[in-house]
Parts: structure tokens; sequence; C-alpha cells
């Protein structure tokens, strides 16, 4: 993963997180 997308996917971990 870039250094953008880096970003994205802690993003998405972090929703996938609160969502779960």
């Amino acid at each position: 993963a870039g250094s953008s997308n880096y970003v994205t996917e802690v993003i998405l971990s972090t929703k996938n997180r609160k969502l779960k």
C-alpha cells in the first residue's frame, strides 16, 4: 500500500473495529 492508500486502509480498519 502507498502512503495515501495506507491512510485509507487505517481509516477503514478503524471503522471496521468500531462497527464490530
